[in-house]
């Protein structure tokens, strides 16, 4: 008798054990001026806390993207914890799934959600001329930019070798992209993310957009080692077109007798005389009215 009820007891714990829910993170929908995130975890296996730390990352990126690159970003987001996933994370349309595994070994990388939230912003689906290294090395730009703990993660942009092609999207791409914006041309990168999301991509944005093609912008991307490409802007006047008009000589000469600065190079020099024409172009249309270019002086 003791035997059968001690038999029917283990039975009964081992019903109750079946019948309890696996711990993991609450699933859960959260909604805060006028953004909706829906979160599930099918791994039951996720932290709480790295749970609430996404939410708290969505709703603190997620509308400042929305606002600065595509307002009609949609309003209602998913959080999926997906054991079935098994890189990092994957995005489409307005889902979003992660992989368990990835946070368990790195806990500390929140901002690889918002590099996933820039892909839902994005919203290239349908565009065929959307090149998958710009589209990455657009998402990595916003990571770096509007991340909330990217020290906390190890994470940073590289340093670029001889060897890196902007092609390499990701980091390599974005790294490319803050040099561009920096280095004359702000809103480079909200003006293609616009026309990649339009479907009018083409690589004459490049010439269309910062007065030069890819190569030659990629060309004057100074590279370890080398001295950067200082950048003046100053009001456009015949006079400081005659004095960019010396520098780029005294580049020149300096170019050709051996003793230039490591970032001087004959494409350095051929994109500043490039700029140097489009301005002048453009002083003659409105005298006095436009900024003078970025141009690359020792």
């Amino acid at each position: 008798m003791f035997r059968k009820l001690t038999q029917a007891v283990s039975a009964l714990a081992c019903a109750l054990v079946a019948a309890a829910p696996a711990a993991g993170a609450e699933n859960r929908t959260v909604e805060r001026d006028g953004y909706k995130l829906v979160f599930k975890d099918r791994s039951r296996s996720a932290d709480q806390a790295l749970a609430d730390r996404m939410i708290d990352t969505f709703f603190a990126v997620y509308p400042r993207l929305a606002g600065d690159f595509n307002p009609a970003a949609p309003r209602k987001v998913k959080f999926v914890i997906d054991p079935r996933y098994h890189d990092v994370a994957y995005t489409k349309h307005n889902r979003v799934s992660f992989n368990p595994d990835w946070f368990k070994r790195q806990p500390r990388d929140i901002d690889a959600v918002t590099h996933e939230l820039m892909h839902v912003v994005q919203h290239y689906g349908k565009c065929a001329r959307a090149p998958i290294w710009l589209t990455e090395g657009i998402a990595d730009y916003a990571r770096s930019k509007y991340g909330v703990d990217n020290a906390g993660a190890g994470w940073s942009l590289p340093a670029i070798g001889p060897d890196n092609r902007y092609t390499d999207g990701y980091r390599v791409t974005a790294a490319f992209l803050f040099w561009m914006e920096g280095n004359g041309h702000p809103g480079l990168v909200k003006a293609l993310d616009a026309d990649l999301r339009a479907c009018t991509y083409g690589e004459d944005d490049w010439q269309k957009l910062a007065g030069t093609d890819l190569e030659t912008a990629w060309t004057a991307f100074p590279k370890p080692g080398t001295a950067p490409v200082v950048v003046t802007r100053v009001p456009l006047t015949a006079e400081r077109l005659d004095t960019m008009k010396i520098q780029i000589a005294r580049m020149e000469q300096d170019l050709n007798e051996g003793r230039a600065d490591p970032a001087v190079t004959p494409q350095t020099v051929a994109l500043a005389k490039t700029l140097l024409a489009q301005e002048e172009a453009r002083l003659e249309k409105a005298p006095g009215d436009a900024a003078a270019p970025p141009v690359p002086t020792k």
